[in-house]
């Protein structure tokens, strides 16, 4: 199977592998992709491929301030993407 990507934005490809990629971490939000794909007999179809990104933060608050070689409870805080663990949505139109 060969695999053309048709629209997307920049920053999020399909190779003719199928292998999904991004130039960097993607930002909170929808990224959609369109194609068409070719089997070795020749026969054709369409996919259509769309990636919601969401974003998580982390916030604790320090409880103590330790003695020297004490464990800490420090400040964590965090942002960062990640996919749905039910994980993307993937349309195969055609004859497959």
């Amino acid at each position: 199977m060969t695999y053309s990507q048709s629209t997307g934005p920049p920053e999020f490809t399909v190779n003719s592998s199928g292998v999904i990629s991004t130039t960097s971490p993607l930002a909170a939000g929808t990224y959609a992709a369109t194609g068409t794909d070719t089997d070795s007999l020749g026969d054709t179809g369409r996919w259509s491929y769309t990636l919601n990104v969401h974003s998580t933060t982390l916030n604790s608050t320090p409880t103590n301030d330790p003695a020297p070689g004490t464990a800490n409870t420090g400040e964590l805080s965090s942002t960062r993407a990640r996919v749905p663990t039910d994980g993307p949505r993937k349309t195969m139109r055609g004859g497959y």
